[in-house]
């Protein structure tokens, strides 16, 4: 398994997998977007045997880093490839300085909890109706370094 930088070549099939992926899928211009103007944002591709397992847009500003976007092909879940990418997105933070990271699941989604938790996140809070069809997000922080 191999992890690489999202190309704008690669645009087409992140944006397959947000629609097979997420009820609020991103659109081809929100990709666009992360990929050639976002200079905090950083997409990443998990490919095995030339063939796209999953991806994902990990922010990165000075100690902080917040996960955006995290997407496992469903054909291929409960393999630990969820796992495997944050594992990855977790090793980039912290190469880059990052002290924290941050991230928001639906809470609705007993998987990606799970994940989450399993990778060292905490439950931090709850947003209210923070998702457009008006679902709570589960704020989550995991400590990428010890503080002072």
């Amino acid at each position: 398994m191999i992890f690489r930088r999202i190309t704008p070549d690669d645009i087409g099939e992140v944006v397959r997998l947000e629609r097979l992926c997420y009820n609020v899928p991103w659109t081809e211009e929100d990709c666009i977007r992360e990929v050639n103007d976002n200079p905090f944002s950083h997409g990443w591709l998990m490919i095995e045997e030339g063939r796209i397992l999953g991806y994902a847009f990990l922010w990165e500003a000075y100690e902080l880093s917040e996960v955006a976007r995290i997407a496992v092909d469903p054909a291929l879940r409960k393999k630990g490839l969820g796992y495997a990418l944050m594992q990855f997105l977790l090793a980039d933070a912290r190469e880059h300085g990052c002290e924290v990271m941050s991230l928001e699941c639906r809470a609705s989604n007993t998987a990606g909890l799970r994940l989450y938790a399993k990778c060292g996140f905490a439950r931090t809070h709850r947003s209210k109706g923070y998702y457009s069809d008006g679902e709570d997000a589960v704020v989550m922080t995991k400590q990428l370094k010890e503080s002072l």
